[in-house]
């Protein structure tokens, strides 16, 4: 067993494929069974209290890495949930695939593309080595002005992965989108502006990599108010959810 990189895992969710060199994500579902589970218990508690008397709830999970969050999202006992679940690692995108399989999950979709402002352009990247100890889920695409990505790098070797607009998914019921894609958030935010504007659905976003300026803009001017999260995140609502009291939050000078 040792000469195979991935192996299953037993989390809180159900069997998951990870990475034995992995020494974040996979390290904790495998030790512990689950990773930042918290928030996914939050996020439901958000959508329940937010929309309760929604029948069809869309969940986008914009940089899913290994996939436990897509897991608690598509497990949320509402009456209808899908899960739309975007990773631009070639290698772990077909893991979290896998996973989804593993556990018969019907109601997830798994895109191999990146979320950006626009649908349609390719970025390239050096390929990672998955076969020496890294937190590969930091992995950037766009190298930000604070990375944090401690992988190795394989010389002369090249991926591809084109990328997709939140927009033109053309979805009508998003009720939740979480963002964790390395800096690439302001982007992804940029091609979701009529999808915020037609679903008002919550966002669960890491913001410390990202253009925060930009995200803030962008919140402001479709009407949001945000809160510091569980650092690095924030939470945004839409401003006319009123009756949601948050006591204690911190709330994001927009």
């Amino acid at each position: 067993m040792a000469k195979y990189r991935n192996v299953i895992a037993q989390s809180d969710y159900g069997p998951m494929i990870v990475n034995r060199f992995d020494n974040m994500v996979g390290l904790c579902i495998s030790r512990d069974g689950h990773w930042e589970k918290d928030e996914i218990e939050l996020l439901q508690w958000l959508i329940g209290a937010c929309y309760p008397n929604e029948k069809r709830i869309e969940i986008l999970d914009v940089g899913a890495y290994i996939g436990f969050h897509t897991l608690g999202f598509a497990r949320f006992p509402f009456d209808a949930v899908s899960v739309h679940a975007f990773e631009p690692q070639r290698l772990v995108c077909q893991m979290l695939a896998g996973t989804i399989a593993l556990n018969s999950l019907d109601n997830v979709h798994v895109h191999h593309k990146a979320v950006s402002d626009r649908s349609g352009d390719r970025i390239s990247y050096q390929s990672v080595d998955y076969s020496k100890d890294a937190n590969f889920g930091a992995f950037e695409l766009e190298r930000p002005t604070r990375t944090d990505f401690d992988g190795s790098r394989l010389a002369g070797a090249e991926e591809f992965v084109d990328t997709v607009c939140i927009d033109d998914l053309d979805l009508e019921h998003v009720r939740l989108i979480k963002l964790d894609v390395e800096g690439m958030e302001h982007k992804a935010l940029q091609g979701a502006c009529a999808t915020l504007d037609a679903c008002r659905p919550l966002i669960f976003m890491e913001y410390e990599k990202t253009d925060f300026d930009t995200v803030k803009v962008l919140l402001r001017d479709a009407d949001y108010v945000a809160y510091f999260a569980q650092r690095p995140n924030i939470l945004c609502v839409p401003k006319e959810i009123q009756h949601l009291k948050l006591e204690g939050a911190e709330p994001v000078q927009l």
